[in-house]
């Protein structure tokens, strides 16, 4: 990374929107990667709520970040990559949504088969966006978003998650998470 990016500035600019992600996404996903496995595993619950209740979270915890907006785009430090910042939010967040969901179905060989690939997509990503395009924190920010992206897509197909889709609860059914 240090010799693709042309300016050292870029690398300090990735390394702060990474850590700034890093540390927004248990705000937005609201612990559900550890909710995910907790109510995913035990035999009584239903799957499609599990999945659907940790889909409908993650998405209310990035609808609160959307109202921050107006506050991190003026902050200097991210002002110019916030769009990517918040694209890098949602998609980590719903990577592991999908990760977790998959391990608690105890489908851990895909897990691990997703997590090589996530990582051959981003560096793959690198490739490209840093040295292909030399394209500084940019680039940085969209190899990380597109490996997650490709991650989800791939796990989303190959473990049919789809098939749990949103059921409302029944008005007498307890909730789950």
């Amino acid at each position: 990374l240090t010799y693709a990016m042309s300016e050292m500035a870029d690398l300090g600019i990735a390394n702060l929107l990474s850590q700034c992600a890093n540390l927004i996404i248990p705000f937005v996903s609201l612990g559900m990667s550890n909710a995910i496995i907790r109510f995913g595993l035990d035999k009584g619950n239903d799957k499609k709520q599990v999945f659907t209740n940790g889909l409908l979270t993650i998405l209310l915890g990035y609808g609160m970040l959307l109202l921050c907006w107006p506050i991190v785009s003026r902050v200097a430090a991210v002002a110019d990559y916030a769009v990517f910042l918040y694209i890098y939010v949602l998609t980590s967040c719903l990577r592991t949504l999908c990760t977790q969901f998959v391990r608690s179905r105890q489908l851990n060989k895909l897990a691990a088969v997703d997590g090589i690939l996530c990582t051959f997509l981003t560096l793959a990503g690198y490739v490209v966006f840093l040295l292909g395009f030399d394209m500084g924190a940019e680039g940085y920010l969209l190899a990380i978003i597109c490996g997650d992206v490709l991650s989800a897509l791939f796990l989303f197909t190959t473990a049919k998650l789809w098939q749990f889709e949103y059921r409302p609860m029944d008005a007498g059914e307890p909730g789950i998470i």
